[in-house]
């Protein structure tokens, strides 16, 4: 067996069968097919089948993902194998929005398209000027969407409201 995965980010991680138990689990208690015995079940023929595979020393984790979608295929739990193909569809959805969204601040900002390039008299245009950029956007985020209530972000989001020094943590 192999003792690591790499991470989408490329990463090499220390290999941990029980995440894959884990997401088959939750995957299974979400349709109401099976419990974590099963799930433990189905791991070991990910595993085993991986091995068969031959992946490689380090796998990557989509390889071994696309690997528990075959052993939930040629399980009798259907829902569960459609359940888990969904969820995974969408976080892979999600992933590419939040790179796109990512390219697209950062495109913002080299181009000068909006206001906050210039917002902050102190802040030069420069790679400090995009570091600042960046983490004042996500911590704005942050405020509006964890901390004030959604009329409060919705009155910022139309202008009714404009909360000041909204990028910073203080």
């Amino acid at each position: 067996m192999f003792e690591q995965i790499k991470k989408r980010d490329g990463r090499i991680a220390e290999f941990d069968s029980s995440k894959i138990t884990h997401a088959i689990q939750k995957a299974g208690e979400a349709t109401g097919e099976f419990n974590g015995r099963e799930a433990k079940k189905m791991t070991m023929k990910v595993v085993t089948l991986a091995r068969d595979l031959r992946l490689g020393a380090t796998p990557e984790v989509e390889e071994v993902q696309d690997i528990v979608e075959r052993v939930l295929l040629d399980s009798p739990f259907y829902k569960t194998a459609k359940a888990y193909i969904i969820y995974r569809e969408q976080h892979n959805q999600i992933r590419k929005i939040a790179i796109k969204e990512n390219v697209g601040l950062m495109e913002s900002y080299i181009r000068k398209m909006d206001w906050k390039v210039k917002e902050n008299s102190n802040m030069s245009y420069s790679l400090q000027g995009l570091n600042n950029y960046i983490s004042s956007d996500i911590t704005a985020e942050y405020w509006l969407n964890k901390i004030y209530p959604p009329d409060v972000r919705e009155a910022h989001y139309r202008g009714d409201l404009h909360i000041h020094d909204l990028s910073l943590l203080s």
